[in-house]
C-alpha cells in the first residue's frame, strides 16, 4: 500500500490488489501508542464472520423469494442497534428533490407503516427475539397519540 495522505478529516491512498491478494486497513477514532498486529485485524475479522453466520443459521423463510427475503434480514440486521432493536436509519434511500428543499424529510423519519414493516421483516424469517426488542422500544420513543 502507498503512503496515506491526510487533508483536513480525509484520509486518502493508492492501493492496487491483485486477485486473490488481500490488505488489512484498521480504523482508530484515537491514536494508538503502536501499530496493531496484523493478526488482530484476522482474529477481528473472523469473530465478525462467525457471528453473522451464526445469526443467519437462524433464518427459517423457506416460501417465495426466500433469497431475496434473506438479504433484506441481513440489510435489516447491519442497520439495527442491538440493545434497542431500533434501525439506525430506514433500508431505503433516494437524492432528496432539492438541497435544502421542502421534500427532503423521507429518509429522516420513522412512520408507522416503516415501524410495522421492520417488525415483520424480523419476526417472519425467524427472529422473534429482535422483534420483540423493536416492539418493546417503540413505546418509548412514540408520544401519547390518543
Amino acid at each position: 500500500m502507498g503512503p496515506l495522505y491526510l487533508q483536513e478529516d480525509l484520509v486518502t491512498a493508492v492501493v492496487d490488489i491483485e486477485a486473490g491478494a488481500s490488505h488489512t486497513l484498521l480504523v482508530s477514532s484515537h491514536q494508538l501508542d503502536e501499530p496493531l498486529p496484523t493478526e488482530y485485524a484476522a482474529r477481528m475479522l473472523s469473530i465478525t464472520s462467525g457471528l453473522w453466520q451464526e445469526w443467519i443459521a437462524y433464518y427459517r423463510h423457506d416460501g417465495p423469494y426466500k433469497e431475496a427475503i434473506r438479504r433484506r434480514a441481513l440489510a435489516l440486521k447491519l442497520l439495527t442497534f442491538a440493545p434497542t432493536g431500533a434501525i439506525a436509519a430506514p433500508p431505503t434511500t433516494s437524492l432528496p428533490e432539492g438541497i435544502g428543499g421542502i421534500r427532503n424529510w423521507g429518509y429522516r423519519f420513522r412512520w408507522l407503516r416503516d415501524a410495522a414493516s421492520a417488525f415483520h421483516a424480523r419476526a417472519a424469517p425467524g427472529y422473534g427475539g429482535e422483534a420483540r426488542r423493536f416492539s418493546e422500544f417503540l413505546p418509548h420513543v412514540c408520544g401519547d397519540i390518543s
